[in-house]
């Protein structure tokens, strides 16, 4: 890849200041969908707990990842 890709850009929780609230959308284990965030040089995989869909149309994923490749897996929010 000649390229380099940017690190994945947290987004913040959402708070009442932001508007409406979001619709959240929520998975079991197991039955989750995944998708890969771009940490510490390298796709990293993430389970999806929580799809959040605001008001203005944007979209926010709440995630489980490994971002350094430590095993140290920590939640985190992407939009």
């Amino acid at each position: 890849m000649s390229e380099s890709v940017p690190e994945s850009v947290e987004r913040h929780p959402w708070r009442g200041t932001q508007g409406p609230e979001p619709t959240v959308q929520c998975w079991p284990p197991g039955r989750r969908p995944a998708l890969h965030v771009w940490s510490h040089g390298r796709w990293r995989y993430a389970p999806v707990h929580a799809r959040q869909t605001y008001t203005d149309g944007t979209v926010a994923y709440q995630v489980t990842v490994d971002l350094a490749g430590d095993t140290t897996v920590t939640y985190r929010l992407y939009g």
